[in-house]
Parts: C-alpha cells; structure tokens; sequence
C-alpha cells in the first residue's frame, strides 16, 4: 500500500504545509500525543511502517479539515501506539471534528456501524 508522504519532505515540513510557520505549538502537541517527537525532522524514508502511518495522521490533524477521512488509522500499530492514536481522534471528536474511518478489524470497547457485506445474508 502506498503512503501518502511526500518522501522530500520531513514530517515537521509537511505538517507546517497545513499550519504554517506559527503552528509549531500544534505541530508540537500532535507529535507529542502521537509519540512523534523525535522524528519530526526526518524524512519519510527514514520511518517504519508503524512511525509513517501515524506522520500521515500528523499531517492530516493539522489540516483544518472539519471532517476527517481514514483508511486503516490503526494499521502498523502495536498496541501502546493503537490506543494512543485512538485517544487523539476521541479528542479531536470531542473539540468537534468528524471522524469516518475503514476499519478490517473492528476495535475492542469502540463503537462502530459494520457496512460488511456479508453481515447482509
């Protein structure tokens, strides 16, 4: 699958793309909520799988999108990083945004609406 990085960028540069030079403090408390901090300059190439799928989240929090849309968010995860993911978009729902996400595997004690097609037989 691929990722949605741009390669010749570091995660600080693309996520200053969406806030600009004055949303360091934003930038910051994402990072730090999505155990990023100390990869924000590097570039995507220099990131596991796990590290780059939660630096698209990044980017994505930072955008002023009122409406977010994931695919797999939880992907490359181990546990500790799930719930820490799951943690940030529970605020990001409860400061107002929408979150809509595709899920393989649905996630333990989270509410969810099942669309799988063979839930209709």
């Amino acid at each position: 699958q691929q990722r949605g990085l741009w390669p010749h960028l570091t995660l600080r540069e693309q996520s200053q793309l969406f806030v600009g030079p004055a949303g360091e403090e934003k930038i910051s408390a994402y990072s730090a909520a999505l155990d990023l901090e100390p990869l924000l300059d590097r570039l995507p190439g220099q990131l596991s799988g796990g590290e780059a799928q939660r630096g698209e989240l990044l980017r994505t929090l930072c955008s002023p999108a009122p409406l977010l849309l994931l695919d797999e968010p939880f992907s490359a995860q181990n546990q500790r990083q799930k719930q820490r993911v799951l943690q940030q978009l529970e605020q990001e729902c409860e400061s107002g945004r929408a979150i809509l996400w595709a899920l393989h595997e649905p996630l333990p004690g989270v509410e969810s609406i099942s669309l799988d097609d063979e839930s209709s037989d």
